[in-house]
């Protein structure tokens, strides 16, 4: 039990935080320039509890209460036409905290996942996700991969203390 916490006879509890749950999508694919790092731009809010997250200029989330923030990420790659590699990071602020890299097979889709635990500090530490692709063709993170029906490019973060 949190320090302060408590909980008044009529069931009333106090003290305990509040939960941050979020979960972002891309809605369309999105063009990458080859062996530029470009961040994967998460336009539609399926659910923010706080209302942490831009999904219209900057493409974050900034939580304004200090914690630990539990990260995951599904980016999917495709438009390639040649061999070559791909990298996935997850950034607080400016700084790569968790970083996949793969070298992906000429005209596939590629999916990653990845997650990663951040300590933000409730004010101005923020969480982005990047990606970059040194294959040739036409590459793009793509929203809605052709093998599946499901979001291709996601972000979900939830506070974990």
């Amino acid at each position: 039990v949190a320090s302060g916490a408590t909980i008044a006879n009529s069931g009333t509890a106090t003290g305990f935080g509040s939960s941050a749950v979020l979960r972002v999508h891309l809605s369309a694919d999105e063009a990458l320039t080859k062996n530029v790092s470009e961040q994967c731009k998460f336009d539609v809010e399926d659910f923010d509890t706080q209302g942490w997250y831009d999904n219209t200029t900057n493409f974050r989330f900034t939580p304004t209460v200090a914690g630990y923030y539990y990260v995951f990420t599904k980016i999917n790659f495709a438009g390639t036409t040649q061999a070559n590699s791909c990298f996935v990071s997850i950034l607080k602020n400016t700084t790569v905290t968790a970083e996949s890299y793969k070298t992906l097979s000429s005209g596939a889709q590629h999916s990653f996942t990845m997650a990663d635990t951040v300590y933000l500090n409730g004010s101005s530490d923020y969480v982005e996700v990047w990606g970059e692709s040194g294959a040739n063709g036409s590459p793009i993170f793509d929203a809605v991969p052709a093998y599946s029906d499901g979001d291709g490019c996601f972000m979900t973060i939830f506070k974990v203390d």
